[in-house]
């Protein structure tokens, strides 16, 4: 397509025939495709490779008409939908010419599922956001973040992000948020390749680079179950979704806890697991004193969430609670620097490993599903033994 580039004076309609893709004489083809958006496709594609590079001038309207034998509407309709996309731009008395903005379709599209734009400022998303824009900044995938659409139909948000990553090219997608398992294999059996970041899922189709979540809760119960606490209560933002295809969290709180009653047989019989929904401010001062008035109160609160845990203790305070000598909090780290006892995560080298592995897959080599263990338990000033045991010890 050399002949195509800019400051070419003309051009041989036959040279179209590269970026035509070897189809057959335009007079054989099955009208099943309308013209106009074949020749748009052709155009597109030959963008996308490079073949017309950003500034280099496509073919005209009279080239159009004379390789596609269409009329002059059709060869128009085409030109106009992509400059009006911003794929092209016209200069009077000069031609039509590619645009900057083509430079995005010279990219691998891949796409960035979360949960609304909300989540954009948890610090999990903004870390996890951060190493993989560190990790394919000048490389060739550009993010496009992907909202979930609303709703409780699994099924009907798997079309409208069938529908919104088709419209926009987009055939890889990193998964950062927890959505119901047929919603992401709709995106799958449409032929998007989906990468969960410590997002798991019930299907072999979908690797995970995630934490190793039911070794985090059983590291965490059993820092606390050596100081002595019996009565633990879990707080998260999630109730457990085996049912619906995800292993969260909140899926291996049983399941660690009757590891950590085999070391710890002074534990209760089975955890208090409190769910709370995302918009917490009204619950969570009511839950917490039900739970602290209730005949067999906490002695510890292990929070999913570090920012959850920073308001469990200021409004433990608030209702008069002493942190840590009546009750303890504890959570997962988040934040870099809090007074909250929190488990060590490596976030940002899950992060970072989730990013290469999608470099790799973009370039044809799938990845492997990978847990990564949690570091060190940080004991800081939100807990202590339980209050009986500090007395004693006095």
């Amino acid at each position: 397509m050399k002949s195509m580039n800019a400051g070419t004076q003309s051009s041989r309609p036959e040279s179209l025939s590269s970026f035509s893709n070897g189809r057959e004489a335009p007079k054989n083809r099955q009208k099943v495709t309308p013209l106009y958006q074949v020749m748009k496709t052709d155009l597109e594609k030959a963008i996308s490779t490079g073949e017309f590079a950003p500034g280099s001038r496509v073919p005209s309207e009279s080239e159009l008409i004379a390789f596609y034998n269409v009329s002059s509407t059709t060869a128009r309709r085409c030109l106009d939908e992509l400059e009006q996309e911003g794929m092209l731009r016209r200069v009077r008395g000069k031609g039509t010419f590619v645009s900057d903005l083509a430079n995005l379709l010279q990219h691998v599209q891949v796409a960035v599922l979360i949960r609304d734009l909300i989540s954009l400022s948890h610090p999990f998303i903004v870390q996890a956001l951060q190493s993989i824009e560190k990790i394919t900044e000048n490389t060739k995938i550009h993010l496009n973040v992907q909202r979930m659409p609303s709703g409780n139909d699994p099924d009907a948000t798997g079309r409208t992000l069938v529908s919104a990553l088709r419209h926009n090219r987009i055939k890889f997608a990193f998964v950062l948020s927890n959505v119901p398992l047929p919603a992401i294999q709709s995106l799958v059996e449409a032929g998007v390749h989906c990468l969960g970041v410590n997002t798991r899922y019930e299907d072999d189709r979908i690797p995970h680079i995630a934490m190793d979540f039911e070794l985090m809760m059983l590291k965490t119960l059993r820092s606390v179950a050596r100081l002595g606490h019996q009565r633990i209560a879990c707080l998260t933002q999630e109730p457990a979704m085996g049912s619906m295809g995800v292993l969260n969290s909140a899926s291996f709180i049983p399941v660690a806890w009757q590891k950590a009653r085999m070391e710890f047989p002074h534990l209760a019989d089975e955890p208090q697991i409190f769910t709370l929904p995302y918009a917490a401010d009204e619950h969570l001062p009511r839950l917490l004193e039900e739970a602290m008035r209730g005949p067999q109160p906490p002695t510890v609160f292990i929070c999913s969430d570090e920012l959850m845990g920073l308001e469990v203790v200021r409004h433990l305070r608030r209702l008069g609670f002493s942190v840590p000598v009546q009750v303890s909090v504890t959570s997962f780290k988040l934040l870099p620097s809090s007074e909250l006892a929190v488990l060590e995560m490596p976030l940002v080298d899950m992060a970072t490993t989730s990013a290469r592995a999608m470099l790799d897959w973009v370039e044809g080599r799938r990845p492997q599903s990978r847990l990564f263990p949690p570091g060190e338990f940080l004991h800081r000033e939100t807990l202590t033994a339980p209050n009986h045991l500090v007395r004693s010890a006095d």
